[in-house]
C-alpha cells in the first residue's frame, strides 16, 4: 500500500515534464510490485496556510499536486491511466469489487 503519495513542485503536474519525470515513474512501481492499494494527496499546499509558516525552518516545497489544475499535463493521462482495469475506484460496487458481500 502507498498510503500517501505527491510529487514535490519540481513535478508538479502543471509541469509540462511532470508525468513523464515522476507519475508515470510511479505507476509503473505500482504495476511492477503489484501494489493493492494507492491514496494520492491532490492538493493545493500553496494555498494553505499552515504550510507557510515563517518561524518555520524547513518550509515545504510542495507546490499544487492537484491533477486538475488549470494547465496540466497530467490530468488526461491520469484519466486514461486510473481506467485501467486494475485500478478501482469509489462507487457503489467497490465494496463488492474488492471481495465484500453485498
Amino acid at each position: 500500500m502507498i498510503a500517501e503519495s505527491a510529487p514535490k513542485s519540481y513535478y508538479a503536474p502543471a509541469r509540462s515534464d511532470s508525468w513523464s519525470g515522476w507519475f508515470e515513474l510511479l505507476f509503473a512501481w505500482i504495476r511492477r510490485n503489484n501494489v493493492k492499494a494507492f491514496s494520492y494527496i491532490n492538493q493545493n499546499w500553496d494555498a494553505q496556510p499552515m504550510w507557510h509558516d515563517p518561524s518555520c525552518k524547513n518550509p515545504t516545497d510542495w507546490g499544487d499536486t492537484r491533477v486538475q489544475t488549470p494547465g496540466s499535463t497530467v490530468l488526461k493521462a491520469w484519466q486514461k491511466t486510473v481506467r485501467e482495469r486494475r485500478f478501482l475506484g469509489a462507487g457503489p460496487q467497490l465494496y463488492e469489487a474488492i471481495g465484500f458481500p453485498k
